[in-house]
């Protein structure tokens, strides 16, 4: 049985910012891992020549060293993406939380 920690990180990898504390996962909770993350949206039917140009200058700044440290004080770690990762990332969250919201009954009112 793994050591058990009054610490914590719900996602898939250690942190860099607290290489130390270990991950559900490694504490003997597989299936319980989960990472908050922050996406850029436009309206609906926008051009994809649009959203393509915006998401080829968002990855420019996500790799820009002033962004990556700016974000870092805020403890997140830039991870640029393509509109089809962010698609398929969606869905995947809806299929595995989805149920668990309609289980409980949670609406944005709540």
């Amino acid at each position: 049985m793994p050591r058990r920690t009054d610490r914590i990180t719900s996602g898939a990898r250690r942190t860099p910012f607290t290489p130390e504390v270990p991950t559900f996962a490694e504490q003997g909770f597989a299936n319980l891992s989960s990472e908050e993350w922050f996406g850029f949206y436009a309206p609906a039917h926008t051009s994809a020549s649009i959203a393509n140009a915006a998401n080829a200058a968002l990855r420019a700044a996500l790799q820009d060293r002033a962004v990556i440290d700016s974000l870092a004080t805020l403890g997140l770690v830039a991870s640029p993406s393509s509109p089809a990762e962010m698609a398929e990332s969606q869905r995947a969250q809806t299929e595995r939380w989805g149920p668990l919201v309609k289980k409980i009954g949670f609406t944005a009112e709540s």
